[in-house]
């Protein structure tokens, strides 16, 4: 099972992810940037990266699924690249567990998570051919569950 910090506004995709793909997602709270703190509140970016160094995933999108923005399109592009990666994954201070999905966002979504469940296990047999690569830092603990 894959882990992913998600940087999405609250009550979005990736709540859908986390309960129709079995993933675990995260709403990230904090994100540091060159010195500059950044609370989710301040910032309308979308954006996931995987927690497994084995898998350096990086997901950014536009999908803002809002209710009041349902109607609207939107994608996202993922990059298998190790030090995009860790830009990312190291940008994230503090994130906490996505909260509870509603019913009806359930419905709206189903069918594009859906979708994206296949290509994930597509995207899955892909990274199993891929090298285990051994990433230079540990977790030092900036990282923090609230």
């Amino acid at each position: 099972m894959h882990t992913k910090h998600i940087q999405l506004l609250p009550e979005q995709i990736g709540m859908a992810i986390r309960q129709l793909a079995g993933d675990l997602v995260y709403d990230v709270n904090y994100v540091n940037l060159l010195g500059r703190t950044f609370a989710n509140s301040q910032d309308h970016s979308k954006w996931g990266v995987s927690m497994n160094p084995a898998v350096p995933a990086v997901c950014i999108g536009d999908v803002n699924r809002q209710e009041s923005q349902y109607r609207r399109g939107g994608g996202a592009v993922c990059i298998m690249d190790p030090k995009l990666w860790r830009t990312f994954y190291y940008s994230v201070t503090e994130y906490e567990e996505c909260p509870p999905f509603s019913g009806v966002q359930r419905e709206m979504l189903n069918k594009a998570v859906s979708r994206l469940y296949e290509v994930n296990k597509l995207n899955h047999i892909e990274n199993l051919l891929l090298p285990q690569t051994q990433f230079e830092g540990q977790d030092d603990g900036v990282i923090r569950k609230v």
